[in-house]
């Protein structure tokens, strides 16, 4: 069921800064991106709960957070050159409006594990949010790395909250518009002289088994695959490269990135189960003898 609203008040005109993020001064060329988001709110409804749901055109997903209202929300994905570095992020807000609610925004459901409901039958038909205004500011970001497009790049998350929530005055402050200006050192130029060493292949593996391994070594570099047998111990030692991580499991991941990046490496085989490599754990429980296993973080 749709329901009417109320407009209380509108702030428009010029544009409002809503928040920043500033680095410390850079050194070397500067680049920057700016863009720009437009948004309008489309319905609000009632739920077979009997609470309310926010609808926005210009959203393409939901925050949800246990304990919070569930309230649309946009997410950008920035792929910027390997080792950038994020200098600044602003993003600023048109056209500020109130809508007074009938009642309260659905919650959040439960986290649970998989394969079981998330609504339970106990679900509250009522909720008391002890916050007041959500989110706390118009957006957020986080800052990742990986490969895109068969390149190495920087991924800079960006989630934009057009729909912000006071549940002690019943309302909701939503925005026409959102701008997102990033400015970025872009990496310092390098040598296109190919790495010393090169191996497309790198396995590692607990000492006991480099005898079978080399069998395998020797093969794959008959194959035209180079190949490197890298030990356990030689990683914790730091043989190939300068050791760094908490434990054991996080040495072992950045002696991949090194290989990565110093070695020009492809491929990575691990040899042996969580007895012989090191690793982190999490467990999500399906049935009484599932067990996954991650060896990342």
């Amino acid at each position: 069921m749709k329901l009417l609203f109320f407009i209380v008040f509108i702030v428009a005109g010029i544009p409002v800064l809503s928040g920043s993020y500033v680095a410390p001064t850079p050194i070397g060329e500067i680049d920057s991106l700016s863009v720009n988001y437009r948004f309008s709110l489309s319905d609000i409804n009632v739920t077979n709960r009997g609470f309310l749901s926010v609808n926005v055109s210009g959203a393409n997903s939901f925050l949800i957070q246990h304990g919070y209202p569930i309230l649309p929300c946009r997410t950008e994905v920035f792929h910027l050159p390997f080792e950038s570095k994020i200098l600044s992020i602003d993003v600023s807000i048109n056209n500020v409006h109130r809508y007074n609610l009938p009642g309260k925004i659905e919650p959040s459901p439960y986290p649970c594990s998989l394969g079981f409901d998330s609504n339970p039958v106990d679900f509250p038909c009522k909720v008391v949010y002890d916050f007041d205004v959500y989110p706390e500011d118009w957006f957020s970001y986080r800052v990742g790395c990986g490969i895109y497009r068969g390149e190495y790049c920087v991924f800079l998350t960006v989630d934009l909250y057009p729909v912000r929530y006071s549940p002690w005055d019943d309302e909701i402050i939503v925005v026409d518009s959102m701008s997102i200006d990033i400015t970025y050192s872009p990496p310092m130029k390098v040598s296109s002289d190919p790495p010393s060493k090169e191996y497309q292949l790198v396995i590692i593996s607990p000492s006991e088994f480099a005898g079978d391994l080399q069998v395998l070594v020797d093969h794959k570099i008959s194959r035209g695959v180079s190949t490197k047998l890298v030990l356990l111990d030689e990683i914790y030692n730091g043989l190939y490269f300068p050791v760094s991580g908490r434990d054991d499991a996080e040495k072992i991941k950045y002696f991949i990135k090194d290989a990565i990046e110093e070695w020009d490496t492809t491929f990575i085989l691990l040899v042996g189960g969580i007895d012989k490599i090191p690793s982190r754990e999490t467990h999500v429980e399906v049935s009484s003898n599932d067990r996954e296993v991650f060896v990342s973080d």
